[in-house]
């Protein structure tokens, strides 16, 4: 099952490592690793917007992956890729705004990992 936040971790480490290394071809295989995760990831968001986790849609599980995903967007090198990367957080922001309590809390109401303690 997939847990879709761990391919943005990885991506923006993998990318961020790119970044501090001066050998130009560990930089290119950090660089296509961490573009191989991105693009799994964005393989997997679901029509609605999520970004699945443990077989359906986690609120504090899918804001954590967004994060991620933006600290990957601004090292990726790939302008075609960034466009991708926006796209899916463009959608997920909005999915992830039904998901707040008017309170401004998380509604944790059917999340797949992190629920509410009763």
């Amino acid at each position: 099952m997939p847990y879709t936040h761990r391919r943005y971790i990885l991506a923006a480490a993998l990318a961020e490592t790119a970044l501090l290394t001066n050998d130009s071809s560990l930089q290119q295989q950090f660089y296509s690793q961490a573009a191989a995760f991105a693009q799994n990831g964005l393989s997997l968001q679901e029509p609605s917007g999520f970004n699945p986790e443990k077989g359906g849609y986690d609120s504090s599980y899918n804001a954590y992956g967004l994060y991620q995903a933006c600290n990957y967007l601004v090292v990726c090198p790939d302008s075609s890729l960034q466009q991708q990367l926006t796209n899916m957080l463009s959608k997920s922001f909005v999915w992830q705004l039904t998901r707040m309590n008017s309170d401004g809390s998380a509604n944790l109401t059917g999340n797949t990992r992190v629920t509410a303690i009763p």
